[in-house]
C-alpha cells in the first residue's frame, strides 16, 4: 500500500522541485521529528521528506517521541494528533510545558483527519502552529515546514528575550521582596523603640513622683524639726 502511495506522490514531489518558491522556503539541514501510530502514514510523510537534505527521525507513540526530543532536539515536528492512550495534544502539552520552564521553543505540526473547523482550532489552541487535513498534498506539507523553520528563528530570540525578561523580573521581585522584609523590620524594630521609650517615660514619671514624695517627707521632717528646736528653746 505504501509502495502505492509513494509512486501517485513521486510526480507530485518532482513538480514541487521545479517551483521557484522552494529557494526561498528551504528545508534542508533541518532536523525533523515525525509522530504517528500507523505505518502507512508516518511512512508517507518519511518517503515525501527524505528526499531533501534533512536528518530525520520518527516515533510511533507519545513516549517515543519524548525521548527524541530530549535527547535530539529536533527542528521541527510533525505529529499526527489521533493516537490511542496518550494522544497529539498530550505531547504538544508537554512540550510547551518544557519550554516554559527551559525557554526553548519546537513548532510543531499537526496532521489530522478531522475537517472540521472546531478540531483544527483545537489543535491550534493546544500548541500546534499549523494544522495540515488528511490527505494533504506533498507541497502543503513542506511549504508549511520550511515556513516554521523560518520563523522558530525569530521565535528563538523571542524566547530568550523573554526568559531574559522573566529573569529580569525575577530579580525585581526578589529585590522588592527584601525591600519589603526591610520595612517590615524597621516597622517592627520603629514599634519596639516607641514601646521603650514610652517605658522610658513613664518611669521617669514614676522617678519623679517618687522623688516629689521624697521631697515632701524632708520638707515634713525639716518643718517637725523646726517645731521640736522650737520647743527646746523655749524650755531653757
Amino acid at each position: 500500500m505504501i509502495l502505492k502511495v509513494a509512486n501517485s506522490h513521486r510526480k507530485n514531489r518532482g513538480s514541487l522541485k521545479r517551483k521557484p518558491q522552494r529557494k526561498s522556503l528551504s528545508i534542508d539541514g533541518l532536523r525533523l521529528l515525525v509522530v504517528d501510530d500507523n505505518n502507512d502514514s508516518l511512512s508517507l510523510v518519511v518517503f515525501l521528506l527524505e528526499e531533501y537534505q534533512v536528518q530525520l527521525k520518527t516515533a510511533k507513540t507519545v513516549d517515543e517521541a519524548i525521548a527524541v526530543i530530549q535527547e535530539w532536539k529536533p527542528d521541527v515536528l510533525v505529529s499526527d494528533i489521533s493516537m490511542p492512550g496518550k494522544d497529539g495534544y498530550f505531547l504538544i502539552n508537554w512540550i510547551r510545558n518544557q519550554e516554559a520552564q527551559q525557554g526553548r521553543f519546537l513548532p510543531a505540526v499537526a496532521l489530522t483527519g478531522y475537517v472540521y473547523p472546531e478540531y483544527r482550532n483545537k489543535a491550534l489552541d493546544a500548541g500546534f502552529e499549523e494544522v495540515i487535513i488528511k490527505p494533504f498534498h506533498p507541497d502543503t506539507l513542506i511549504t508549511t515546514i520550511a515556513k516554521l523553520a523560518q520563523q522558530s528563528d525569530k521565535q528563538r530570540l523571542l524566547t530568550q528575550e523573554q526568559r531574559q525578561f522573566a529573569q529580569h523580573s525575577r530579580l525585581l521581585k526578589s529585590e522588592y521582596c527584601q525591600f519589603l522584609e526591610q520595612a517590615r523590620q524597621t516597622k517592627k524594630q520603629a514599634h519596639l523603640a516607641r514601646e521603650q521609650a514610652q517605658q522610658v517615660r513613664r518611669q521617669a514619671q514614676l522617678a519623679m513622683e517618687q522623688a516629689r514624695q521624697v521631697i515632701e517627707k524632708a520638707q515634713l521632717a525639716s518643718k517637725q524639726a523646726q517645731q521640736i528646736w522650737r520647743k527646746v528653746q523655749s524650755i531653757y
